[in-house]
């Protein structure tokens, strides 16, 4: 009978697959014994012999003896608790003994598709040790062009893609994943915007779910995943779809989120302001005041903690009214240099999300006429402070641009220096 004939195969199918796993498995422990750890990979004849075979021009190079090297020696080591304490090292020496002067294309490509394969399943097991799926992750997101080392290997989007998306994941396999995924983004970025956009399709369904997840568990690491997920949007979606527009304004809008995730929405939001993004302008801008505000007040609020009470003004008798000082009266809080870079970040983005220039988009051109003067004076105060910030970062400063947001129309910070240009704590 057919079913039986079935059965047959099925069990001869499965009895060769265990005996092929059976046999890769010992090949792997015979091959630890021979090499326990690093040391012995890098100081041994079989390594030399790879090199040398690798540096040849021949499209057959990784094959035989020198692809079982890689795949039962070299690979391996990452997981071996001999290792552990230089795990990084040994990752990186590991990409470069199996990569690096590689004398073909297609030679190149196996070893490559070889490390993708090995590092795939143990990035994805649950039984290994977090601290091995990580950087197993981490090595894929590493791979890099043979022709040029500045470029990601094309071959591992799909599986950093995957991963980033999956949520079933340990969230540090998944930010490794967007890690990697976030330098195929740049790469395509400094093509072009058309094919940074081309990326679009691919990572649109992937991206858009990770901001619009609720927080759940470690919250700091869902921040960071929607953080990165919001950095790469506006690059492979120019034009956001009405989904990612509304996962990123949901984001602006959540006072419970983190104020760095909430500013990388409003910087999208201000990227993707075109009329037919289906942006609603007005409640951005309002979510952008309101996040100025309460980042201001937690800057503070660390400030005075960390001086130990409220901040005493010279010469008066008591406390700093709230939201100002004393006119004329310096702040007695230190904001630290690292505090004051991070603000002035965050009030430059924020105001180019406006519109700090005219001209040069933002949310302001989606506004109606009667709301865009307010909203370029918001952004033309951001900006001033920003520049304050980066020249000389002082709770004078920030109780300043407090107070103008909670009264507008009072006087505007005054400031002539260079505004913050980048994120001082880097993608």
């Amino acid at each position: 009978m057919q079913p039986t004939t079935f059965h047959a195969r099925s069990v001869s199918v499965l009895t060769v697959v265990l005996l092929v796993a059976a046999l890769a498995a010992h090949a792997q422990d015979d091959a630890a014994s021979k090499f326990p750890n690093w040391t012995k990979v890098d100081s041994s004849e079989q390594r030399r012999v790879y090199v040398d075979a690798m540096r040849e021009a021949n499209p057959a190079a990784f094959a035989g003896e020198v692809r079982t090297f890689a795949v039962d020696t070299v690979l391996p080591q990452l997981q071996l608790e001999a290792n552990r304490g230089t795990i990084e090292v040994v990752r990186r020496k590991l990409r470069s003994l199996l990569l690096d002067n590689v004398g073909d294309a297609k030679a190149f490509e196996a070893a490559s598709r070889a490390v993708l394969e090995f590092m795939r399943p143990l990035a994805r097991d649950d039984k290994a040790e977090p601290l091995v799926r990580l950087n197993a992750m981490l090595l894929i997101g590493e791979l890099r062009s043979r022709d040029n080392k500045a470029l990601p290997w094309p071959g591992s989007i799909e599986e950093l893609t995957s991963a980033a998306g999956d949520g079933k994941l340990p969230a540090y396999v998944r930010i490794a994943a967007l890690a990697g995924l976030a330098q195929h983004v740049e790469a395509a970025q400094k093509k072009g915007s058309a094919t940074a956009a081309g990326l679009g399709k691919t990572l649109g369904p992937v991206l858009v779910p990770i901001v619009s997840a609720p927080p759940a568990g470690d919250r700091a690491a869902t921040d960071w995943l929607a953080s990165r997920a919001l950095d790469m949007l506006p690059v492979v979606m120019p034009e956001l779809s009405a989904q990612a527009a509304a996962a990123a304004e949901q984001v602006l809008a959540d006072a419970s989120r983190s104020i760095d995730v909430r500013v990388r929405a409003a910087v999208a939001l201000g990227a993707a302001a075109r009329p037919a993004s289906g942006i609603k302008a007005s409640q951005a801008v309002t979510a952008i005041r309101s996040l100025v505000t309460g980042a201001l007040e937690a800057d503070l609020r660390a400030a005075e903690k960390n001086s130990g009470g409220p901040s005493i003004v010279p010469g008066a008798a008591g406390p700093n009214p709230p939201g100002g000082t004393a006119p004329g009266a310096e702040s007695g809080h230190h904001i630290p240099d690292a505090v004051g870079r991070r603000a002035a970040w965050r009030l430059a983005v924020l105001a180019r999300a406006i519109g700090a220039e005219q001209g040069k988009g933002g949310l302001i051109e989606l506004l109606p006429d009667n709301e865009k003067v307010a909203a370029r004076d918001l952004a033309t105060d951001l900006m001033l402070a920003s520049q304050q910030l980066d020249l000389s970062p002082s709770e004078q400063a920030m109780r300043d641009l407090l107070a103008q947001i909670q009264n507008p129309g009072s006087a505007a910070p005054a400031a002539d220096a260079p505004a913050a240009e980048a994120d001082p704590f880097g993608k």
